[in-house]
């Protein structure tokens, strides 16, 4: 198979060319696009740095209709030297975000996309991709899937892959900027197996956003809403002994608490977050205040809730297990390129 890899000097000033074979006989330009890939997370309580060390990024030309590839992998290294760029995602919240491929020249048209991380896989390692608990210990983080990228894989070993290729994730290149972000999940994504020396990030936590259309949420937190919470929850959160954790939930479409399920959800009545944003005293104030980053435009309800740690990625906590959505919020419409204010405050 023929593959372009390209540095970011390479892919600055290369020029693709075709109609060689035009009847003027002269060769016309294909349309280009710069094309800008960004990560940015959601936290989670457990972690003081949640590092992934980034290496290559794999664009395969799609048929959208299809998911066909139509043509050549694009393999872009991540940096110009081939090393590691290691983003800590527990800095970039909300609508922050860490550029990892920045204003590179594509050829116009759509993509399938996979970013490769280096996995880290052993105890005090921060050469590669690791988590740093709120304890002090360093484990590795490792992305479970090894796979190929439409039968491509760059040839470093030990990378794991986070693979966009499902209609409503594929990358289109206009001619212009065009900006993407991956978004970490990582209350969903971050999983601790038994017997390890590292951590998992699961894909299903992942997703793709293109940033030129996407909206932002934030809000603040009433702090008569906060102590009501925490005071009517106590009796959730005694029940696995843990201090209140106030976290604010997104859901896609209009609904109610009745419908509003967890991380893990498995109830066919209840529906999953979307994404979960943690309740964080503001910079240099006493203000509590929460933000959603690159949301897709639509109408969507959030969820507060002050029983947050119950609730485990893996498995559907109710009630019973210490979990429940205190109030609810409806509807948040977010626009493309805008900013949508809801705060958290009292509903009588």
């Amino acid at each position: 198979m023929k593959t372009f890899v390209y540095s970011l000097a390479a892919l600055s000033t290369i020029s693709f060319l075709a109609g060689c074979g035009s009847d003027s006989g002269t060769a016309e330009p294909v349309e280009m696009g710069a094309f800008s890939l960004s990560v940015s997370d959601a936290p989670v309580d457990d972690a003081s740095k949640v590092v992934l060390g980034f290496e290559d990024v794999v664009l395969i030309p799609v048929n959208p209709e299809s998911g066909n590839s139509t043509g050549e992998p694009i393999h872009m290294k991540v940096t110009d030297d081939g090393s590691l760029q290691q983003v800590d995602l527990m800095q970039y919240q909300g609508s922050a975000a860490e550029t990892i491929i920045s204003e590179r020249q594509i050829p116009a048209g759509d993509y399938a996309m996979c970013v490769y991380v280096k996995d880290g896989k052993y105890l005090n390692d921060t050469s590669t991709s690791y988590v740093e608990k709120i304890n002090g210990n360093v484990v590795g983080l490792v992305v479970p899937s090894q796979g190929s990228c439409f039968g491509y894989k760059p040839e470093s070993n030990e990378q794991g892959r986070l693979k966009f290729s499902q209609k409503g994730e594929y990358v289109t290149i206009h001619t212009g900027h065009n900006r993407y972000v991956v978004e970490f999940d990582l209350r969903k994504g971050l999983a601790d197996p038994n017997g390890h020396d590292y951590m998992l990030m699961n894909s299903n936590a992942v997703s793709l956003v293109n940033a030129d259309l996407a909206g932002h949420i934030r809000g603040e937190v009433s702090p008569v809403q906060y102590q009501a919470c925490e005071a009517d929850s106590a009796a959730l959160n005694a029940i696995n002994d843990v201090d209140a954790v106030h976290a604010v939930y997104l859901y896609a479409g209009i609904m109610d608490r009745t419908s509003m399920g967890d991380i893990g959800n498995d109830d066919p009545e209840k529906v999953e977050p979307v994404a979960v944003a943690n309740v964080k005293d503001s910079q240099n104030t006493d203000e509590l205040e929460y933000e959603f980053g690159y949301v897709g435009p639509g109408s969507y309800t959030i969820g507060y809730t002050c029983t947050a740690y119950s609730d485990l990625p893996d498995t559907h906590e109710t009630l019973e297990d210490g979990f429940m959505i205190y109030q609810h919020y409806t509807p948040v419409e977010v626009s493309a390129g805008e900013t949508t204010l809801q705060n958290i405050d009292p509903i009588l």
